[in-house]
């Protein structure tokens, strides 16, 4: 998951600043819980 792609969800969400770590460290962690990344993810973004 890229840290570019978690910054525009989470600008959608309302966060107005996320810095590159912490999109960084929240990528990590979804794809942690997901075990992988479903290929279909294109579209939640």
């Amino acid at each position: 998951m890229e840290t570019r792609k978690v910054q525009s969800v989470a600008e959608k969400i309302g966060v107005s600043r996320l810095s590159k770590d912490q999109a960084n460290v929240i990528a990590s962690s979804l794809v942690a819980d997901i075990g992988e990344q479903p290929d279909d993810m294109e579209h939640f973004c």
